[in-house]
């Protein structure tokens, strides 16, 4: 849920060009596969979405990657002004990830 209005973290003006406006997620520890959940750039927390949310239809639509729906989860957490909100460092795990599979 949205928390209270103090101050989060500011997000470096590098990092919000890169993130969408808003995008869809699950709510990690709500069961499985999660509760659907909509995260907007720049805000703490979430808010609820309707339980029959096609999140990966949604994001696929907004044109929204996975890597940037990480950093959303996380900046939305945890403050938008700390590495994880940088889609990019998604992006280098996931490439990272497949280089050793090969």
């Amino acid at each position: 849920m949205k928390n209270d209005d103090k101050p989060f973290d500011p997000m470096p003006a590098h990092v919000l060009a890169k993130l969408p406006t808003v995008c869809a997620a699950r709510l990690r520890g709500s069961g499985d596969p999660g509760q659907p959940i909509w995260i907007k750039k720049g805000e703490r927390g979430y808010y609820p979405a309707l339980p029959d949310l096609d999140v990966e239809a949604i994001n696929a639509s907004f044109g929204v990657t996975r890597a940037q729906r990480l950093a959303m989860e996380c900046g939305s957490m945890f403050g938008w002004g700390v590495p994880g909100a940088d889609p990019d460092l998604w992006a280098a795990k996931e490439k990272e990830a497949a280089q050793k599979k090969d």
